[in-house]
């Protein structure tokens, strides 16, 4: 199975992501910062399904996107998998990053069931390219 890279600022989110995750069977591993995130992706030597979470306290998920966007190498070696609440809005041109990295977005509130699904979808679309 393809590893799990949770970046989430919030310490009881990531353990409930953790918990239904390896439940699931995936190894999980966790970012607390921008800066860790950017780091593992960098030198993850095998591709990540990456769980951001659009609104942190301390940084941004879309920052990660931004970033990734940007690197023709964190774009196509990882999945990634954005929680953002149903309201929230991005912009055209994060939209047209979303769209090109085929970033699977998962509308709050999150059932744990929907993660696994997108853990999983996100999983496939690194197995087939």
């Amino acid at each position: 199975m393809v590893p799990i890279l949770i970046a989430n600022d919030d310490v009881t989110s990531r353990n409930v992501l953790r918990y239904a995750l390896t439940g699931a069977g995936y190894s999980v591993s966790e970012a607390t910062t921008k800066e860790q995130t950017l780091m593992l992706l960098h030198t993850s030597r095998v591709p990540l399904v990456v769980l951001l979470d659009f609104s942190l306290a301390k940084w941004h998920g879309m920052a990660i996107l931004s970033a990734a966007a940007a690197d023709p190498i964190l774009a196509t070696r990882h999945a990634y998998v954005l929680m953002l609440l149903r309201d929230q809005t991005i912009s055209m041109a994060m939209a047209r990053d979303v769209r090109q990295m085929h970033v699977s977005l998962i509308a709050k509130p999150i059932r744990l069931t929907s993660i696994v699904t997108a853990v999983a979808s996100a999983a496939q679309r690194l197995a087939l390219s």
